[in-house]
């Protein structure tokens, strides 16, 4: 062990402070505002453990990853009192009401910790795969908000994981932007761009504790892709092709922007064995489809704040590390959600939804009785400032008892004007250039499924015609399809009307 630490700690002063993760999980107390950015599964055990042992503790949990164990492991024992930023893995406490949950776009989440919008963030507890003589970090795969957290707490905790190689370091690109008034321009013009330092920044005088950690933290994820799924893919590289064909698109595309599930799955498994070459993606996400683009060799480079990885995945990452460590870059949350670089770049932007409205407002977070499901995450920053915005979506839910085409969406993250595109497994509504009822028209005959277009059809043309006005709808009737469905089980008509 001595030598472990030796090796991966390099500043001689820090040796000192390697302690037990339950020391380490002592030092967290009562109504501390706690930043997180990894799963951190040794120390969520170990603060779970105080918890059930009675030891009175509530925190605030920022932290601007969704997939977050902390979330999974600190909500059963109650020990998260607020959370703040980005989540799917704390919705029965947020929904229950045990957790006070402030749901903040990423693009802007960052700024306003350092305006103190959110008080002060006392302790941040990062993950290294080792520490420069100057007690600077050197994260694994995940980079994420860990410098933003590094600069705003007053104390840090560091997970050093020796599960992972210190061969991450030199892939990851640490910027920080300034604050207004006259903000400088982020020097990012390119996805491989190099703007920053190859390693966190941290003064080691703020390090409280180092433990040990010798355990990897994959996600759970499924790479298997249903009918739905593919046919959404489909449908979105034929409208690229076109896209390319007609002198819109260049042949090897834009910056892409992707997420995690299935469809984001099927999309990147469609590229796998289309023509297309030399892609880019500029992505807060980086998924296993990345890793299986890569070793076809269709990647030109990659920018994301890390990697949210299966085991199989993370197996083929760092068997292949020497070769991606030259075409993937990680970078901060707030650069890669940072609307200048997105603009800048030209992202194309393929982000999913719950549930679009037949204008093209977008809800991606909550369900109809105002439950959250996640996070809005960076979708709303990647929607509104890419140079080409796509909503993906399956067009109904619940075995086709949910459409999820309504005449007004029971919560909007994205309005109409930052979606250019809806795409189900239906088809594709190119929206561009279209005004609401060009918009109603095309969504309904291309996107909704069959069961629910004459509903869609009959509701729109009422609505033109008894409400009038330049975005008709039908006050009383609007979010009918939802109290239908809490009333009965389905949105489907059960009568005639």
């Amino acid at each position: 062990m001595p030598d472990l630490v030796s090796e991966r700690i390099r500043c001689k002063d820090l040796r000192g402070k390697v302690t037990s993760v339950e020391n380490a999980a002592r030092l967290i107390q009562d109504g501390m505002s706690v930043g997180v950015c990894s799963d951190l599964l040794p120390f969520c055990r170990a603060l779970e453990k105080e918890g059930r042992e009675g030891r009175d503790l509530q925190i605030h949990l920022w932290s601007g990853v969704a997939i977050l164990q902390a979330d999974r492991i600190l909500g059963k024992t109650g020990t998260i009192k607020r959370r703040i930023g980005q989540q799917t893995l704390l919705r029965k406490p947020i929904n229950t009401r045990q957790v006070q949950y402030l749901d903040t776009p990423l693009g802007s989440f960052y700024p306003a910790i350092r305006a103190g919008e959110f008080g002060s963030l006392d302790v941040a507890i990062l993950e290294a795969v080792s520490i420069t003589k100057e007690g600077n970090l050197i994260p694994a795969y995940r980079l994420h908000d860990m410098p933003n957290f590094a600069q705003a707490a007053g104390r840090v905790i560091v997970q050093l994981n020796t599960a992972y190689p210190t061969h991450f370091e030199g892939m990851h690109d640490v910027y920080i932007p300034g604050d207004p008034p006259k903000r400088k321009s982020i020097p990012i013009s390119c996805i491989d761009d190099r703007a920053g330092t190859p390693y966190i920044p941290l003064n080691p005088d703020k390090i409280l504790a180092i433990y040990l950690s010798d355990e990897p933290e994959p996600i759970d994820a499924d790479d298997s892709v249903d009918k739905t799924s593919a046919a959404i893919a489909s449908h979105l590289l034929a409208f690229l092709r076109k896209e390319v064909a007609q002198g819109k698109l260049p042949p090897s595309l834009l910056p892409m922007e992707i997420g995690l599930g299935m469809i984001p799955t099927a999309v990147m498994k469609a590229f796998e064995n289309a023509e297309f070459e030399s892609l880019e993606f500029y992505s807060a996400v980086l998924n296993d489809g990345l890793l299986g683009l890569l070793s076809r060799r269709k990647v030109r480079a990659a920018s994301g704040t890390g990697f949210f990885l299966s085991p199989r995945g993370e197996k083929h990452l760092l068997e292949n590390l020497h070769e991606y460590h030259k075409k993937v870059v990680f970078r901060p949350v707030e650069i890669a959600d940072c609307p200048e670089v997105i603009m800048r770049l030209g992202v194309l932007a393929l982000n999913g939804a719950i549930e679009a409205d037949i204008y093209g407002n977008v809800n991606s977070s909550h369900i109809m009785n105002g439950d959250i499901v996640s996070g809005v995450g960076g979708a709303v920053d990647f929607a509104m400032n890419a140079y080409l915005s796509v909503i993906l979506l399956p067009s109904t839910a619940k075995g086709g008892n949910i459409s999820c085409i309504v005449p007004m969406t029971s919560h909007v993250d994205i309005p109409e004007h930052g979606v250019d595109l809806l795409v189900t497994e239906q088809g594709v509504a190119d929206l561009r250039g279209l005004v609401p009822k060009e918009r109603a028209d095309k969504i309904i005959r291309l996107c909704a499924h069959p069961d629910y277009r004459p509903i869609l059809r009959e509701y729109f043309q009422r609505a033109l015609k008894e409400a009038g006005g330049h975005e008709p709808q039908l006050p009383d009737e609007a979010l009918s399809f939802h109290s239908r469905f809490l009333k009965t089980g389905s949105m489907k008509l059960t009568g005639g009307k």
